[in-house]
């Protein structure tokens, strides 16, 4: 319970933090340069999610109780593998990207471009933390999960104070943010290795074997995410794409209860008998549900003042949007929740 409690805290400051984020961004940088914004953050996140063949989870499952003496070998050869994908993903991302954003001209187009250094510093950085949630060292998980988040908060006021708010700065912060996070995210996993980090072809065949296995669920979990504005990104001007994001970013407020629960049912389930397994998730759902329906009513009353206070009233007009986004991301969750149980 301790866990499942540092765990919704974290996972609780992390959407207060994001919506400020995004509050932030939305207001000084108004519709248009906060659909270039997202347009631009968009694809590059997206080829991380897609191309990184379950790596992650992977990680999690082999340390999750079953391989703790050669966790410096699962780390290492999980580097090395990232290391291979975030070539591949970034070649991809350079030449696909003017043929993907031709709307949004060139300066974003170069942005975009510079922006795919997220993918291998995602890749270093949720591999560190898959140790970290694979052992269930949840305080420290999810200390450097909130870090990257807090960092760019704090980055993009800065900005704003310093007068420098534009896309392309925001930009340079959430990088930074993310060095930063993978740096800690890497001290953390390796404190404790010793002997030196050396990757193993075997142990990377494992994380591999494993990943491909539950990587179609995590491509159909983003693709249904994220599939609505990849659309509007192509054939809608920014200002619309602007408007969608805010809907997302409420609706997302529900989801909150189903990134808590699965980051402590991943690990807990992976380590348990086959007895234990069925009781365990039991209470997983019912907890999921409970909350998730709770968290929904509140947000279908509260979402015209939420959006008129923390967006402005400009942006009034992705409130049908984001009510039906409250109402999926119920279903959304308990579909994450069995998702989740299958990988373990």
């Amino acid at each position: 319970m301790k866990n499942l409690i540092t765990t919704f805290a974290g996972t609780a400051l992390i959407q207060i933090v994001t919506i400020l984020t995004g509050v932030l961004t939305a207001r000084w940088l108004l519709p248009t340069g906060k659909g270039e914004l997202t347009a631009i953050v968009l694809w590059p996140t997206l080829l991380t999610t897609l191309g990184s063949i379950g790596i992650w989870d992977a990680i999690v499952y082999y340390s999750a109780g079953r391989v703790s003496a050669r966790l410096p070998r699962v780390l290492a050869s999980a580097i090395a593998v990232s290391a291979v994908l975030s070539l591949i993903l970034g070649g991809i991302g350079f030449f696909l990207l003017p043929h993907i954003l031709t709307s949004h001209g060139s300066g974003t187009i170069a942005l975009a471009r510079w922006y795919l250094f997220f993918i291998p510093l995602t890749f270093v950085t949720l591999s560190a933390m898959a140790i970290l949630q694979g052992e269930q060292r949840f305080s420290q998980f999810n200390a450097v999960r909130v870090l990257v988040y807090l960092g760019e908060l704090a980055g993009v006021v800065l900005l704003y104070f310093a007068g420098a708010i534009s896309v392309g700065n925001v930009l340079w912060v959430f990088l930074a943010a993310r060095f930063i996070t993978m740096t800690a995210a890497f001290f953390l996993a390796a404190q404790d290795f010793g002997g030196g980090l050396r990757p193993d072809w075997t142990t990377a065949r494992q994380l591999v074997g494993y990943g491909c296995k539950v990587h179609v669920g995590t491509m159909a979990d983003a693709l249904n995410l994220r599939l609505d504005q990849l659309i509007m990104s192509v054939f809608l001007p920014t200002t619309a794409l602007g408007l969608y994001v805010v809907a997302v970013s409420v609706g997302a407020v529900v989801t909150l209860v189903s990134s808590g629960v699965n980051i402590v049912l991943f690990p807990r389930l992976a380590a348990a008998s086959e007895s234990q397994r069925g009781e365990i998730l039991g209470r997983f759902v019912r907890l999921t549900l409970a909350l998730s329906l709770c968290v929904a009513v509140l947000l279908l009353i509260l979402a015209p003042w939420l959006i008129v206070t923390f967006f402005g009233s400009g942006f009034l007009s992705a409130l049908p949007a984001a009510r039906v986004l409250v109402v999926a991301s119920i279903l959304l969750n308990l579909n994450s929740i069995f998702v989740v149980a299958a990988k373990a």
